[in-house]
């Protein structure tokens, strides 16, 4: 086994340059050696802390390009507040789009519940309103708006299964009360109204192009170069699919700071 470890020495730079250069030299001359024997050599690997701080440094680079590998742009707006924040609610879909797929998933999940859980208090209400409730205590001969609707509970669960068209079971709805079968005609239409915009909308979120671009590579480096009497940045660009990208367009984007005679700086 061989550590890598060199000692410095104290006697003034140029001493230290030339102890340096003889340890690279026998560091050279120990590793063939012993990659001709077949001894491992015993390499410093990196420690939890230092692969957390590299992922710190890379995560702190990532945030500041200027435009990411994904094509997001990092420029964003300063001393400027938009007046009016309800546009973002007029164009709700294309608000809805650009969020990620966690708070989609909540957004859906919370329109459900909701829903279900509005319509089954209205539910509550009209067995409330006929005397229905077990708590009201109807008479044998009672005709109910909807039969096995006895509290909170069981209107929840049939505002459930009507919205989700599972079917009925126990709990159905009866013709002796023409609110009731016009509350779940609106629910009906509601619950249709929703799902389609929601179905809508995830087939919508994963048509977007933004995970085309994981399959488009960029060269690491870029080169400066003379061209046509003037200097031109030339970097690579590499589509890893074999389908062809139509109409696919490339810009870059430059920072430039200027100082105008007032002395402003100006990006």
């Amino acid at each position: 086994m061989h550590n890598r470890s060199c000692l410095t020495s104290r006697r003034g730079p140029q001493k230290t340059k030339e102890w340096n250069t003889k340890c690279q030299r026998l560091f050279l001359m120990q590793e063939t050696f012993y990659r001709r024997l077949n001894i491992p050599i015993l390499t410093m690997t990196p420690t939890l802390s230092q692969r957390f701080r590299d992922y710190l440094e890379e995560r702190r680079i990532h945030r500041n390009r200027l435009v990411t590998k994904d094509g997001h742009c990092n420029i964003e707006f300063g001393n400027v507040r938009y007046s009016n924040h309800f546009a973002y609610l007029l164009d709700l879909w294309t608000t809805i789009l650009e969020f990620r797929w966690s708070v989609v998933l909540s957004l859906f999940t919370a329109s459900f519940l909701f829903s279900w859980f509005i319509f089954g208090l209205i539910w509550f209400w009209i067995a409330r309103d006929n005397g229905d409730l077990w708590w009201q205590n109807p008479p044998d001969d009672h005709n109910p708006c909807v039969i096995s609707v006895v509290g909170l509970t069981t209107a929840f669960l049939f505002s459930f299964t009507s919205q989700m068209t599972i079917g009925y079971s126990i709990r159905v709805i009866t013709p002796f009360c023409p609110g009731a079968i016009i509350v779940l005609v609106i629910q009906t239409l509601i619950a249709t109204l929703v799902k389609s915009f929601w179905c809508g909308v995830v087939i919508a979120k994963m048509a977007l192009p933004k995970k085309r671009a994981k399959t488009i590579n960029f060269s690491k480096m870029a080169v400066i170069c003379p061209r046509n009497d003037g200097l031109c940045l030339q970097i690579r660009v590499a589509n890893l699919r074999k389908s062809l990208l139509v109409g696919s367009q490339i810009y870059g984007k430059l920072l430039r700071t200027t100082v105008t005679p007032e002395g402003d700086t100006i990006i």
